[in-house]
């Protein structure tokens, strides 16, 4: 049975703050252009709606 070791750099943990990070601002985001299209009475039609989400799916 062999052995495997892992060796990351000292800093690698900013890299996943910075990914772990981005989920809540993101919601926060979304979070203010869904009530900023609730107060002016934007409708969102099916078609965007789906192509914004596999964009923040995709980056």
């Amino acid at each position: 049975m062999s052995t495997f070791s892992l060796v990351v750099p000292r800093d690698y943990g900013y890299v996943v703050l910075v990914g772990v990070g981005s989920i809540p601002v993101n919601m926060w985001l979304v979070s203010r252009v869904y009530r900023a299209r609730k107060k002016f009475d934007i409708k969102v039609q099916h078609r965007p709606l789906r192509q914004g989400h596999w964009l923040v799916l995709v980056t």
